[in-house]
């Protein structure tokens, strides 16, 4: 069994794909959960489980070695719909970024150690189906799938 935030976005990804979730209502005890055996695992994202580890270890908890749970679950920016610029500005910024290679840069500066710390390559992969996706989402990631997947995989070796 699983544990999970009652309102991430993970909890119902999991169950749509027929897992068994044990649903917390506060993020701090769900470490504490777990260390007292209510469920098996707590699924983390690879960019918060390392500090997260260091914050809990003391719970006597462990990064597991051996798999990755996967499923898409794209960050977006939002922004007020009053406030048009902003939302121009930050996509013309972000574009910047990456055709200067400062996106790149600033991937691996803040993920590479991470990533080589995780030791992602050569671990099993659950894959998961994300049922939350739109249509234009997953259009969106299939565009940008080889640029992330070059930054994951540069940024683990």
């Amino acid at each position: 069994m699983i544990g999970q935030h009652q309102d991430w976005p993970d909890t119902a990804i999991m169950e749509a794909n027929g897992l068994t979730v044990w649903k917390g209502k506060k993020y701090d005890l769900l470490f504490n959960q777990l260390a007292a055996g209510r469920f098996d695992c707590f699924s983390r994202g690879a960019n918060e489980i390392v500090q997260e580890h260091y914050a809990h270890s003391y719970k006597g908890l462990e990064i597991e070695k051996k798999l990755i749970i996967y499923y898409p679950l794209p960050l977006y920016y939002f922004v007020n719909k009053a406030n048009p610029e902003l939302a121009v500005r930050l996509e013309k910024g972000l574009n910047l970024l990456r055709a200067n290679g400062e996106y790149e840069a600033i991937f691996k500066a803040k993920f590479s150690q991470t990533l080589k710390t995780l030791t992602i390559r050569g671990r099993t992969i659950i894959k998961l189906q994300n049922p939350l996706l739109t249509e234009p989402t997953k259009a969106q990631m299939h565009k940008d799938t080889d640029a992330f997947n070059k930054l994951v995989s540069d940024a683990s070796l």
